[in-house]
């Protein structure tokens, strides 16, 4: 059996690390989807695509349709996309030009939708996809941004149900705030130390992945204390 990962948001500070992670791990191939990406690999396993605007539907059809598949093959996706919006009271935001539900919602809806199909034609797989701890527990001035990682929970959750019917897994892992150089720009250092390691996802990921019988329909909450 082939096991072939599919890496979205390849090129953002979480998807360097989850790259670098499972590039010599034991995937037959490896398929990295971003839009600012450069491909500078020279391990014949890894590809990498450029992807355009994923919220739009047709282009995550033409992401999935880079993947050729087969019932001899296992299928994992890996999901980073996301944004952060947030900063205001409810009262003073505008749903008509806020972008929170096309990025972290509409965005992942397509790719679980094109990938679910792709694993009709193939074995079996599962998929995992970053959301947020505020996602279950709204934080102060972030109601845009929470409720739309919340959708992201309810999708996950459903689709792990429906997942059934293919033999698709399906989770998400629900961090705090990660360790990134511009979250540590904005904190103190009483709340730096709280921060989320991104090798701590990575390698939860790998455990799931590695158990993704076991797994399905799970928001994995991290947080450090």
């Amino acid at each position: 059996m082939q096991k072939f990962l599919l890496i979205f948001g390849a090129d953002g500070t979480l998807g360097k690390v989850i790259v670098s992670h499972f590039m010599n791990c034991d995937y037959d191939k490896i398929f990295l989807f971003d839009r600012n990406y450069e491909d500078n690999f020279e391990n014949e396993k890894i590809k990498y695509f450029h992807s355009k605007d994923l919220s739009v539907e047709i282009n995550a059809i033409d992401a999935m349709n880079k993947i050729s598949v087969d019932n001899n093959v296992e299928l994992f996706l890996i999901s980073t996309i996301g944004g952060y919006d947030g900063g205001k009271y409810f009262w003073e935001e505008d749903i008509e030009t806020n972008k929170m539900m096309e990025i972290n919602f509409k965005t992942n809806f397509n790719l679980l939708k094109h990938f679910a199909l792709k694993i009709k034609e193939s074995n079996s797989g599962s998929a995992i996809f970053i959301s947020a701890l505020s996602g279950i527990y709204p934080t102060e001035k972030s109601l845009l941004y929470s409720t739309s990682k919340a959708a992201l929970n309810s999708l996950i959750k459903a689709a792990a149900i429906d997942g059934r019917e293919i033999n698709l897994t399906v989770n998400g892992i629900a961090p705090s705030i990660l360790d990134t150089p511009s979250n540590r720009e904005m904190l103190s250092i009483e709340e730096i130390g709280q921060l989320i390691n991104l090798n701590v996802i990575a390698d939860l990921i790998a455990t799931v992945f590695k158990n993704k019988n076991m797994f399905n329909g799970n928001i994995l909450e991290l947080k450090s204390k």
